[in-house]
């Protein structure tokens, strides 16, 4: 039996996740994900050519990300 079984039979259980797991699965939403690639892009983007917009842009867009994670618990 995996770690990852382990915790799947104690959260059956009734254990509630770590801080940590709770993380890991609010950024597995595919809306999460595609917003945190695009932004990845436009973040490497603002890196390269030092666009500080791009850059501020790609921040607005993680967080914006974030709490569209958060709200869809």
């Amino acid at each position: 039996m995996s770690w990852a079984d382990k915790r799947i039979e104690q959260y059956r259980q009734g254990q509630n996740p770590t801080w940590l797991e709770k993380r890991m699965i609010e950024s597995t939403r595919p809306v999460f994900i595609v917003i945190f690639i695009i932004a990845d892009v436009i973040l490497s983007y603002g890196f390269i050519f030092h666009d500080w917009r791009a850059i501020s842009l790609a921040l607005i867009m993680i967080g914006s990300g974030y709490i569209y994670a958060w709200f869809k618990k």
